[in-house]
């Protein structure tokens, strides 16, 4: 039987069918060697607090949750991604625009 196992979710603010979702979703990554988690989105990745690090090989290694942890930081920080200046709200403002129905 083969094994089965996530190592990798998506949190967004955005509606899973708005075209920009995956572009402001947070990553959370799993470590095998620590059955550990990490959130990232581009080059950062998150501390408990939400603020971003740069994404270098300290910050992964001190920045480790248990799943739900990591989950609850990403829930967190995504209402507040910017993506080239946009935030989440521009994003959703944007969509109501090119779609008023």
């Amino acid at each position: 039987m083969p094994s089965i196992r996530p190592t990798h979710y998506q949190v967004s603010a955005l509606p899973a069918a708005h075209p920009a979702c995956r572009d402001y979703a947070l990553d959370i990554h799993w470590h095998h060697r620590t059955d550990t988690w990490s959130v990232a989105y581009a080059d950062t990745c998150h501390a408990p607090d939400g603020t971003g690090h740069p994404q270098v090989a300290d910050c992964h290694i001190h920045h480790r949750y248990p799943l739900d942890r990591a989950i609850a930081i990403a829930e967190r920080a995504a209402p507040h991604v910017t993506v080239n200046g946009r935030t989440v709200a521009d994003a959703l403002a944007r969509s109501q625009e090119a779609d008023p129905t």
